[in-house]
């Protein structure tokens, strides 16, 4: 389903939800249909079938919006990589990055320069604050867990979440994911809310995105031009470049996943 144009994405920018549990987006054969070999290994690497399902969904949906603006057949996408990692189709400008979180997926498509989006679900109340703050002493700079520190209560897991997707979705943006420290992205703030990047080496926009999903937190980063990429170096085997999500089931309560990055991320720096 393409979501409607709104202010708050950039005009080049499609945007594209999926629910990942059913088949009211995409059916489940046609999806498995139009993946490439390696996804299908890949998704026979999932300890949970629910998540190999949402996994193949996911690429199926998104190979399926990608061949309508090439103009060929979803199982005809050919999709690599670059040496940072991140994905891209050959021969051409458009860009788009997917994510998702518990049942649903987005898909940003860009033909004009690179896009980053991340989306995350609230899965239920927050049992330690403490744990919350402890979590973003890794990820967020002093300006950040001040505002953090003056919130209380659910307003502080809004800001957090929203403080998050913002910077996930600049790590995404270029492919540097999780090889890039939280901490050196340094988010803009008005009245306490992320509005954009500071100190960035090319100029990058940040949209909050109103998905219309319940208890959802979205942002995306837009660069209006497209960086000096490496030559692509290999198909996209789809063995994922920060924790091993493959191995977690996929509704872990989010503060959980955050804290298993965090401590990922500081068990390699």
């Amino acid at each position: 389903m393409r979501l409607p144009p709104s202010p708050s994405v950039p005009p080049a920018v499609e945007l594209h939800c999926c629910q990942l549990d059913d088949d009211r987006d995409i059916d489940f054969g046609e999806a498995l249909e139009s993946l490439a070999p390696p996804e299908v290994t890949r998704s026979a690497r999932f300890v949970y079938r629910r998540d190999a399902e949402r996994y193949i969904r996911g690429r199926g949906f998104m190979r399926r919006v990608l061949g309508e603006h090439l103009g060929i057949a979803a199982r005809h996408v050919e999709i690599r990589a670059w040496r940072d990692g991140k994905p891209h189709v050959p021969g051409g400008t458009l860009d788009f990055n997917l994510t998702h979180s518990s049942d649903w997926a987005l898909l940003a498509v860009s033909p004009l320069g690179p896009v980053g989006i991340d989306l995350e679900l609230r899965s239920g109340p927050v049992r330690n604050w403490e744990d919350l703050l402890d979590t973003g002493r890794l990820c967020f700079v002093q300006d950040e867990m001040d505002v953090l520190r003056g919130l209380c209560g659910e307003l502080r897991l809004e800001r957090f979440l929203a403080f998050w997707t913002a910077k996930e979705a600049r790590m995404k943006l270029l492919g540097e994911g999780m090889r890039m420290d939280p901490k050196t992205i340094i988010l803009r703030l008005a009245g306490g809310e992320p509005v954009g990047y500071r100190h960035e080496p090319i100029e990058v926009t940040l949209h909050r995105i109103q998905t219309g999903l319940p208890e959802a937190l979205c942002h995306l980063a837009y660069a209006g031009q497209l960086p000096d990429q490496a030559t692509p170096e290999r198909p996209v085997d789809g063995v994922p470049r920060r924790l091993p999500e493959h191995d977690l089931p996929a509704d872990l309560p989010s503060l959980l996943r955050f804290v298993l990055v965090a401590r990922a991320h500081r068990r390699t720096t």
